[in-house]
């Protein structure tokens, strides 16, 4: 880097003026031979479903009362129609790799007459959340981090719930939380057949006690049909 040894190239100078100028240009050199990285993953970018519809928040089958509204809602429909997925993203406060979500999958009964025509009669998956399937989603979901799945369950207004949890030393904590609505018997009303939940948030400051307090606030739309039990 060069010094300035002589003040007087720069002609007309006040002397008063010269420190300072000397030492703006000094810095700017600084800064252009420098770069500096943030450490850790970016945030990935709010990308939506090919094929999926945007909906307002007020339109999302689940919400987290004490969470802000979501950045973005989106629907798709699939497996013949008999499944209603959203998404509602959330806001992400660290630099994990992934989104902060609420994932909710309605699997509806087909009543309409050409449904006993179709090739595939299509289920809900009953082993969606065997500890193989949680293990390789964790493993998706924080890279580079070590979940530990909680061998005691959480209850929130619709029944119990698993989650596991992930902290990076001295930073940021992640958890997941799944829940299946259909294993509490006369929640679900005659046209769904299942209604699982996925709850996914990583923070900076906030440990996982305070983030599954969050899920602990889940609502569902009552236009569904679900009744919540309230907490026991």
């Amino acid at each position: 880097m060069t010094r300035m040894r002589n003040s007087a190239l720069i002609p007309g100078l006040r002397p008063r003026l010269r420190p300072r100028l000397l030492a703006a240009a000094l810095g700017l050199l600084a800064l252009g031979g420098c770069t500096y990285e943030r450490a850790g993953p970016q945030p990935t970018a709010l990308a939506e479903e090919a094929g999926a519809t945007r909906l307002g928040p007020l339109e999302a089958l689940a919400r987290l009362a004490a969470a802000p509204d979501p950045l973005i809602v989106t629907q798709t429909r699939s497996n013949n129609g008999s499944e209603l997925k959203q998404v509602s993203i959330l806001p992400n406060r660290s630099v994990e790799a992934g989104q902060n979500r609420l994932e909710a999958d309605l699997w509806l009964v087909r009543t309409d007459s050409l449904w006993s025509f179709a090739d595939l009669p299509v289920n809900a998956p009953r082993d969606r959340f065997t500890q193989e399937k949680l293990r390789l989603l964790l493993a998706k979901e924080f890279p580079g981090l070590e979940p530990q799945i909680s061998a005691v369950p959480r209850r929130n207004a619709y029944g119990r719930y698993g989650f596991a949890v992930a902290r990076r030393p001295l930073g940021v904590t992640c958890v997941l939380a799944w829940q299946r609505l259909q294993d509490e018997r006369g929640m679900l009303p005659r046209h769904i057949e299942g209604f699982d939940i996925i709850f996914r948030a990583c923070d900076p400051v906030l440990g996982p006690e305070a983030l599954l307090d969050g899920y602990d606030t889940l609502q569902i739309r009552p236009e569904t049909g679900v009744v919540g039990y309230g907490y026991r």
